[in-house]
């Protein structure tokens, strides 16, 4: 028993001594943490405030007709408008839901990587619940998303969509618009998010994780399963995904 507890503590300081390296490393690009005061801007872990602005879609009305590009406040928001729009035909798209496998850990080693990150929270109110973020993903896998443009304005943050209390943020740093796939990309990236933190509160305790299995995020050893997620490309550091604790509108909790 006494050395688990001293392995236990060897690794917890080991942790921490990497995280630390890790955010000196990456000071003005570690996620962010917060929701501010009034819910319109989020703040990095360096103090940087980024705006959260109005997220920015262009689609198809059905597939093969002409394009939308619309504005709102999520994803819930641009899907109200659609609604409105007499030649929007959402049967008219393929009932099928993107499909999305674990190969966050491939060992394939490759020039360019995602890279994915999870962090489980000291306090119930700094992270969320992996569970009320998984129906917002599942909301991004179907169409009319799959193949629709995300796009996030310079130096912000767009809310792409949530659930419950928390939100998926698309982060711009750049100094001019960003774009990239809803589904394909966002919910993908979010998908591989959420299987790590789920992943992790199934697995693990507080005490040393089950079976020997290391732990899929960080702060392991604090006495809660709120997390927050993050993921990058290695080699592209001006955009990132967040999963954050969120109770701004237009959040929906079933």
């Amino acid at each position: 028993m006494r050395v688990t507890t001293i392995f236990q503590l060897g690794y917890a300081v080991l942790s921490l001594f990497s995280i630390g390296i890790l955010r000196s490393a990456n000071a003005a690009y570690i996620p962010i943490f917060k929701a501010g005061e009034g819910k319109d801007f989020l703040i990095h872990n360096s103090g940087k405030k980024m705006p959260i602005t109005r997220l920015q879609v262009q689609g198809e009305l059905y597939p093969g007709g002409p394009s939308y590009f619309l504005e709102g406040h999520g994803l819930h928001s641009i899907e109200k408008q659609l609604i409105e729009h007499p030649m929007f035909n959402i049967t008219a798209f393929k009932n099928t839901t993107l499909e999305f496998k674990d190969d966050s850990d491939n060992k394939l080693q490759k020039r360019d990587r995602q890279i994915y990150w999870c962090e489980r929270k000291p306090r119930a109110s700094e992270g969320m619940d992996p569970d009320d973020i998984k129906p917002a993903i599942d909301f991004l896998r179907r169409p009319p998303w799959s193949n629709a443009f995300c796009y996030a304005a310079p130096g912000s943050c767009a809310l792409v969509t949530c659930h419950g209390g928390a939100a998926i943020f698309l982060c711009n740093h750049r100094p001019t618009m960003f774009r990239t796939t809803c589904g394909s990309a966002v919910g993908r990236i979010s998908w591989h998010l959420w299987h790590r933190m789920d992943m992790d509160k199934r697995r693990h305790s507080v005490d040393w994780p089950a079976n020997g299995d290391f732990p899929m995020c960080v702060g392991w050893y604090f006495d809660t399963f709120r997390y927050i997620a993050w993921s990058k490309w290695d080699t592209d550091i001006s955009w990132e995904i967040n999963i954050l604790p969120y109770h701004g509108q237009p959040c929906k909790i079933d």
